[in-house]
């Protein structure tokens, strides 16, 4: 006879309690129709439990899947693949059940590196290389509260992480919460905080003092510390006390990265700390500071530091960013500062940026024409000029030569004389000799002679042979 299930989950009256005062039944004491229900019924509801939880591990697999298709879609350009996605949960700790992810970008390593003057092999021999992006995705089931600290170390801790070469750092980060899931990787800093923010993850390792960390990594070619540069700029004034911190422990080497980051925080409180930076005695943080400052767009309220590289600054680059930012805001309280530093020039070279920006201040811009007619005959460099790469060339010595504008004309023809480059500069400093002798010869020779005697013993080399090349 069966018995309702309703009956079954009554205690019987020949139960006895157990040690928590539960009623338990002595299995000799049940009639056995009702031992062969509750075996039924537990196996049933057991199998139906577990039917089900498989199902719902599946869909869940599923969907895990179709998250690390949109990652690679996000990571679009980049060769990402997805080379594993669990169907079923493989990381279970405690009562998580992890889903696991890896992501494989592939390239080819050539092994035979054509050299410049090679011959170009259209196959050469190469390896395939790659490198793996490996994510453990769990289910959140955290609630409005989040996951508490010790929960995201506790599961830090225990996930297993793949052996993966790499040409950048990776590191082990919980990513946050999004699309259902609590995110775990193991990645580069920079690809990690692209992803967090195109799929608005919330919560997770604190972003700033992870790509403040990057700032000071070494891998190939610094990626990781130029990438984090970039990174750090939308976090603006929040990111400026992680800055500094890092710049305290940084060494002279890497406070350079670390201060540079603050060229692309484009806010007031950062330009203040580059100028207090750019004020250290310290040369290093003095230099640094510089090299952040120098980056376009320039800051008018850095007027002072870029006044200040037009009077001191050595390194041509820099003079020409100084004179530059002064042409954009129109500093003409600059003019008498040019003005000293046209007439003792520390190299020829600069001429070029001061004079140009002493004319622009003065409402005398350079007329159109020299920059691109010296492009034009730099062109001259490469390996067999194209006959239009030569007919250029030939119309840019011809404007150069008939020019009025002795004082750029000038200027122009001594870097060609003075020009350097991997390629064949041969040819460059030949048109920069037959400019020199088609030009009027007295008042070229007059502005030469004036030049040598304002330059610096070091910077007078290319004055002098140009003035032999005329005087011989």
């Amino acid at each position: 006879m069966l018995v309702p299930l309703c009956q079954l989950s009554r205690t019987p009256p020949f139960s006895r309690p157990n040690h928590d005062g539960a009623a338990e039944l002595r299995r000799d004491q049940v009639p056995r129709s009702r031992l062969v229900v509750l075996l039924c019924w537990g196996l049933c509801t057991a199998g139906m439990h577990s039917t089900s939880t498989a199902e719902s591990s599946t869909e869940r697999g599923a969907e895990v899947r179709s998250i690390a298709g949109r990652v690679v879609d996000v990571l679009r350009g980049e060769s990402w693949t997805v080379h594993h996605c669990d169907r079923q949960p493989s990381v279970r700790i405690d009562k998580y059940a992890g889903y696991r992810v890896t992501l494989r970008q592939t390239w080819r390593e050539y092994t035979d590196v054509p050299q410049q003057k090679a011959e170009v092999q259209p196959a050469g021999p190469f390896k395939l290389r790659h490198a793996d992006w490996q994510f453990v995705l769990f289910p959140d089931e955290s609630g409005k509260a989040g996951l508490t600290a010790a929960t995201r170390d506790r599961l830090m801790a225990h996930i297993t992480w793949d052996e993966s070469p790499s040409r950048y750092h990776n590191r082990s980060v919980f990513m946050g919460r999004g699309l259902g899931y609590l995110w775990f990787s193991r990645a580069t800093l920079f690809d990690q905080e692209w992803v967090r923010s195109n799929f608005d993850l919330q919560g997770g390792d604190d972003r700033i003092p992870l790509l403040t960390d990057g700032l000071t990594i070494d891998d190939e070619g610094a990626m990781t510390s130029n990438s984090c540069q970039h990174a750090l700029a939308k976090y603006g004034d929040e990111a400026l006390p992680y800055i500094r911190a890092a710049i305290d422990r940084a060494g002279n080497e890497k406070c350079w990265r670390v201060i540079g980051s603050l060229a692309f925080i484009r806010t007031t409180h950062a330009t203040e700390m580059l100028l207090e930076l750019y004020d250290r005695p310290d040369k290093e943080l003095h230099q640094a500071a510089v090299y952040a400052l120098v980056h376009q767009p320039y800051r008018a309220d850095a007027k002072r530091a870029y006044v200040d590289m037009i009077r001191n600054a050595e390194r041509v680059d820099r003079v020409a960013s100084a004179c530059a930012a002064a042409v954009t805001f129109q500093w003409t309280e600059a003019l008498p500062i040019l003005e000293t530093r046209i007439s003792q020039p520390r190299s020829v070279r600069e001429l070029r940026f001061t004079v140009a920006a002493q004319r622009a201040l003065r409402a005398e811009p350079v007329p159109p024409g020299f920059d691109e007619a010296e492009r034009a005959i730099w062109r001259l460099s490469g390996s067999d000029p194209a006959p239009d790469v030569v007919a250029a060339s030939e119309k840019a010595k011809q404007f150069l030569v008939q020019s009025s504008d002795e004082q750029l004309a000038n200027l122009v023809t001594l870097s060609l004389l003075d020009f350097t480059t991997k390629g064949q500069d041969e040819p460059v400093r030949e048109y920069g000799r037959q400019i020199l002798r088609e030009r009027p010869r007295e008042t070229t020779v007059q502005f030469l002679r004036d030049l040598l005697r304002r330059l610096p013993d070091a910077e007078q080399e290319t004055v002098r042979r140009a003035l032999e090349e005329l005087t011989q």
